[in-house]
């Protein structure tokens, strides 16, 4: 004979079994996650986090491209100054990108930025309305030229650390994948800290 605490937990496991998360196919997913990146800054938002101001920090002087005439200079800059600076990143994923949450290479380097490991620098690009920026800490604008990849698993992980659940809720990621890969992890991160 059960006891009544025996009984409760035997209701509750069915529960869970019951309701099971509903299945958003894979490439509905993908679409999914990257509508979710493209407007990353308003669901930071939407979610009260306040983002600080975003900085470049020029490292040496520089070489002169015998191309273009930039400048071409080592700089830090924070995953801030990617999300906010940068007009590209709208347009960024008209190119299909690898389905990162499925990857196995890709989910390491998410779970790497998580933790707060290091990752390989992007290539950037300053801009400005005549091509040629003076000084890059005060270009209007700047650019990507190598880096797709990474610059997403940023954003990802800025994504997992702020909706965290959510996101399977929203169809962007496999339930099973989120609590076996990224969850612990994303839980674990500060978001001020990954900005």
């Amino acid at each position: 004979m059960n006891t009544l605490e025996e009984t409760q937990t035997q209701k509750a496991k069915k529960n869970v079994n019951a309701k099971k998360a509903k299945r958003v196919p894979v490439s509905e997913q993908y679409s999914n996650l990257q509508t979710a990146c493209r407007k990353v800054v308003e669901h930071l938002e939407r979610k009260g986090i306040i983002l600080p101001e975003a900085s470049i920090k020029t490292i040496g002087d520089g070489l002169p491209d015998s191309k273009t005439g930039a400048m071409v200079v080592n700089a830090l800059a924070s995953v801030v100054f990617l999300l906010t600076r940068f007009s590209g990143l709208a347009h960024w994923f008209q190119r299909k990108t690898f389905h990162h949450t499925r990857d196995p290479i890709y989910q390491r380097l998410i779970v790497a930025i998580l933790k707060g490991y290091y990752v390989p620098p992007l290539r950037v690009a300053a801009v400005a309305d005549k091509g040629v920026v003076d000084d890059p800490k005060n270009a209007p604008d700047w650019t990507l030229i190598d880096g797709l990849q990474r610059t997403t698993c940023y954003i990802i992980a800025v994504l997992m650390t702020t909706l965290g659940d959510e996101l399977v809720e929203m169809g962007c990621i496999d339930e099973q994948i989120w609590n076996e890969t990224f969850r612990e992890h994303a839980h674990a991160c500060d978001i001020n800290e990954l900005l």
